[in-house]
């Protein structure tokens, strides 16, 4: 494999990292570092 081959494919698996780990913390419950608790709870919803 040549050099370049070798820096592209780093660099697209620097961007798949970077958006995996994007969207890990988007849909993070706790994503501003709050200590809030879970409304489902482990035996779901406490709502009607």
């Amino acid at each position: 494999m040549t050099r370049r081959l070798i820096l592209y494919a780093l660099f697209c698996l620097a961007l798949l990292a970077a958006a995996l780990f994007a969207a890990f913390n988007a849909w993070s419950f706790y994503s501003d570092e709050e200590d809030r608790p879970v409304a489902s709870g482990h035996v779901g919803p406490t709502h009607k």
